[in-house]
Formats: structure tokens, sequence, C-alpha cells
């Protein structure tokens, strides 16, 4: 915008003048204003309504289920063995429940090795057997015969046995667990293993990844021709067994040589005789994983009525029908009795929330009737807020086919407001006296579409966020705002031009007046200079 310094020459306050006159020329934009506020309050209203919409249409959807209607409670007399819940299914009816024992797996854990990660473990297959099913051989060679490997590999056979690792804090702590997946299915471990202890019955048999490992410790080798070969100090591997035969072999007639076992490993192989017996202190090779049983497998074993029903799981849906017993504690001889009953609560909480619903519903539509000033509601005479209100009430006072006929037989009062009010004795003897009749009239049957299937259906259409009837309106208020916001842009643009069209209007008129004034007052100097002229002659 120009600097001006308006008045200099004419006197006027040309920046109040021009302001006064834009304030005229704003007057339209205020308007703008002013209606894109009442639009934006509009939907804000519809939102709100629609919302309210909403909340009652996910309260009329549980009454709209013959399940939440038949709701059913357990009642136990002791909580300490077993939990209990009920389905719509459940009949009503007492019962003496006794756990005798709780579903388990087995598991089992090996003797303890000093390192988990070392390669102390001979060659050779571990053989899984679990329950009926076809064994499962798993090979171990020298690139998987650590504690670490083992578990691996039982976990990558997916046998039905998950393989697990505890530190014990022993100084050999590290321990291989394995436990069942399934209870009752039991399973073994068996090895091929070669062995690195004392008793070397399998040197000839192989399964040595190293050959040159210090494995076997100090002690005696017998042969089959009655002589016996020593071994001390740290010369104890298979190398130095093989080399230990053949220096005696001009004395013993046997030789000895290392050939490959066929499966990466490597074995001794005498020649003139064998090995009768080891008598060897073993050293820092591992013995094959021999597991010792902690827990075994066993089915979960209860008394129903005196009635033994086992299952494999802790958790039993059949056992009673439509109550599901989740197993907490087993002690035999001790009876728990359960007792299933209707939630007459459950139904009743039901049925006074979709009066809530309802009757938030009805409130906010009158509440737009007047607002707190006393002036109209923003969404005073909208057709479809008052078209959805008169549906609704439709739907409650329309009788259906039933022994239960309208929401009046449930203790249901329609107050001079518009809203609901429940005669809670009523709705009670309704209950226990025809609960099928209750069911039929809110959620219906083959035959009869129920009250709560009404509206619920009618709801769902009117709040459909394409097809129904708010979205459209809501779109309408949209684009009316986008609208009324670019006409407000480029008003906001024109105004701006227009002041500063004033501005220079302004600006060349003191211009002007600053010109004149400099020519008035050469004229009158020149006239003064005339005067004086002629009165000297």
């Amino acid at each position: 915008m120009t600097i001006s310094f308006g008045g200099l020459a004419t006197g006027l306050d040309t920046t109040s003048l021009i302001t006064q006159m834009m304030e005229l020329e704003r007057q339209p934009l205020k308007q703008m204003e002013v209606d894109k506020a009442y639009f934006n309050n509009r939907l804000t209203a519809l939102n709100q309504f629609e919302g309210k919409l909403e909340s009652f249409l996910s309260q009329i959807e549980k009454l709209n289920s013959a399940t939440e209607l038949q709701a059913k409670k357990t009642i136990q007399g002791s909580e300490d063995y077993f939990s209990a819940t009920v389905d719509s299914e459940g009949i009503t009816g007492s019962y003496q429940v006794e756990v005798v024992d709780l579903a388990q797996v087995q598991k089992s854990v090996s003797l303890g090795v000093a390192d988990k990660s070392a390669h102390n473990f001979g060659m050779g297959t571990l053989t899984l057997q679990v329950g009926d099913d076809d064994p499962v051989d798993i090979t171990i060679d020298g690139q998987n015969n650590s504690l670490d490997d083992i578990m691996a590999a039982i976990n990558d056979a997916d046998a039905g046995v998950t393989a697990s690792i505890i530190n014990d804090g022993t100084s050999n702590p590290y321990r291989l667990v394995l436990t069942g997946a399934e209870a009752a299915t039991s399973f073994s471990l068996t090895s091929s293993l070669a062995t690195f202890d004392g008793n070397l019955s399998n040197l000839e048999i192989g399964g040595y990844s190293d050959p040159d490992a210090q494995l076997f410790g100090s002690g005696t080798v017998s042969l089959s021709t009655g002589h016996d070969i020593t071994l001390s100090g740290p010369n104890n591997s298979l190398t130095d067994l093989r080399d230990a035969i053949n220096a005696e072999t001009g004395t013993t007639g046997v030789s000895a040589s290392l050939t490959e076992d066929g499966s990466g490993g490597w074995r001794l192989e005498l020649t003139g005789g064998t090995i009768d017996s080891t008598a060897l202190s073993g050293a820092s090779g591992y013995a094959p994983p021999s597991l010792a049983d902690t827990q075994n497998a066993q089915q979960a074993h209860i008394r129903v009525d005196g009635i033994d029903i086992y299952s494999a799981s802790n958790t039993l849906s059949e056992a009673i029908p439509g109550v599901t017993l989740n197993l907490d504690k087993a002690e035999e001889g001790t009876q728990t009795s359960l007792t299933v009953d209707l939630d007459e609560s459950a139904i009743k909480d039901l049925i006074k929330d979709f009066i809530s619903g309802y009757n938030k519903v009805v409130s906010y539509v009158t509440s737009q009737s007047k607002s707190e000033d006393g002036s109209a509601g923003i969404l005073i005479g909208d057709t479809g807020m008052n078209s959805a209100k008169r549906r609704l009430q439709s739907m409650l006072t329309k009788p259906i086919e039933g022994s239960i006929s309208s929401l009046s037989m449930l203790g249901m009062k329609t107050q001079k407001d518009g809203t609901l009010e429940l005669d809670e004795d009523t709705l009670t003897e309704a209950i226990q006296s025809d609960l099928d009749g209750v069911t039929t009239l809110l959620a219906g049957n083959e035959s009869v579409v129920g009250i709560a299937t009404q509206m619920a259906d009618y709801l769902e259409s009117i709040t459909d966020d394409i097809d129904g009837l708010f979205s459209s309106r809501e779109d309408t208020i949209q684009s009316n705002i986008k609208g009324i916001e670019k006409s407000i842009e480029r008003m906001e643009m024109r105004l701006e031009k227009r002041e500063q069209t004033l501005y220079n209007q302004f600006n060349a008129l003191e211009q002007l007046v600053s010109s004149m004034n400099s020519t008035s007052s050469f004229l009158t100097t020149q006239l003064k200079s005339l005067e004086n002229l002629w009165s000297n002659q």
C-alpha cells in the first residue's frame, strides 16, 4: 500500500474517510461471515444428531439379538477350582463339579553341561517319538553338535515338541528342556550319538567331528588280544589313541587307522583285533542328552454330577450344555456347586439402555425448537430431523403379532415431552412370565419382524455414510460453506484493490490542491508586485 500523509494540502482526514468508506464496502462481507457461521453451526448440529442416532443404533442392535435377550449367568459355590461362563444355549439348572486332574503336557530335562555353544557332543542321530506318530530322526553332525544346535534342530523338526535351554546356576548349568505340545501325549528322545566319557564301546562306529579333540581323558583301552593300551596326560584324542595302538603293534598284533564314518565324522578302524572294553576318565566331550521327566503328560479329568469327563485342554465347552469351564485347580473329592440361571439384570439393562438412547434422540430434537435464550434452535423446522423423530415414534407404538404385542406391555410409557418412562415391575413380570414373548417383540422370529429390528434397519439406512439421509445433507452444507469461502476470498481481494484505489485518488487530490495552492500563492505575489508598482508612479 502507498504511504499517504493525508490532509497536508486539503486539511481533510483522508485516512478516517477511507476507513469509513471501506467499512460500508465491507458490509456484504460481514453478512457472508454470518452465513458461513450459520452453516457451520448447522453442520455441527446435524453431526451431533447423527451421533446420537448412531449411539442409539448400537444399543438397539443388542436388543435385536435373541442371544442377548436370553442371557444366562452362572453362580458358583467356590471360585477356587474353575471359572465358568454361559451362552444362550445354556440350560437353567444346578450341577456338582469335581476337578480330579488338570491337563498338562510332558516336560523332560537333561543333565547339565558347562558350555551350551561348545561342539562337544558326538555325531549320530537323535530320534523323537511323540505319541503314536511316526518317529522323527534328527541328524547331528560336526556342524550342529552343540547344545544350542541340538535345541534348534529339535525345534526345526516341528515334531510336536519344543526345546529350550535353562541355566540352573550350578557348575554345569545348561540343561535342555523338552516340552510337549499337547496334553496327554507323551514323547521320548533316544540317541545314537557317540559318547565321550570312559565307556567308549562305539569307538569303531564313529561320530567324532574332530579327531584331534582332547575328548577321552586318561586310562586304558583293553584289546581283544589281551593287551591294554594306555592314554595319559594331554594326549587323549582319537588320533592319540590310534598312535598309541600302533606304537604297540609289534607286541599286540593290532594296528589302527582313522577313516571317515560316512556322515562327516571319523571312526577308529582296527586290524588284527577289536576293543573289548575301556576305562577312560573322559575329558571335554559331553555324553549324549539323557532326559528325566519332570512332569508327565495327562488329560484333564472332571466329574459332573458323578459322570467322568476327560479333555486334552483345561478349557471344557461340552461338559455342560452352553457352559465353558476353565479349570484352575484340581482336588479330587471336592465338589463345587454350579448354577445356571436367567440373567434378568443383564436383560433389563439392555432395555434401559434402549430407553436412554431413545430419550437422548427425542430430547435433542426438542432442544432444537428453541435455544437457551428462547430463540429458535439452529435445526428448527429441519424436515430430516423431524421425519426421523416421527418415524421412530410410530415404530414405538406399532403393535406386532405375539403374546406380547407392544412396548407398553413391557412397562414403557410415553411422557408429555415425548420421552419414555419405564415401569420396572411390569418389565420384571414380563421377563419372568414370558421371555419368549419379550424376545419376539424386540428381536422378532422367522415370521415376525421385531421392533428393535425395524428400528435398526431404519437407522442403518439414514446414517449410512454414502446413501444416508444425513450424508447428502451434510454434503450440501459443506458445498455451501466452500462457496461462501470462495466468495469471501474474492471480495477480500476486491476490497483490497478498492482501498488502494481510494488512497491513490485522495493522494492525487492532495497533489492537485497542493499545486493549486502554489499557483495561488504565486499569483498573489505577482498581483502584490503590480500593486506596488502602480502605487509608486
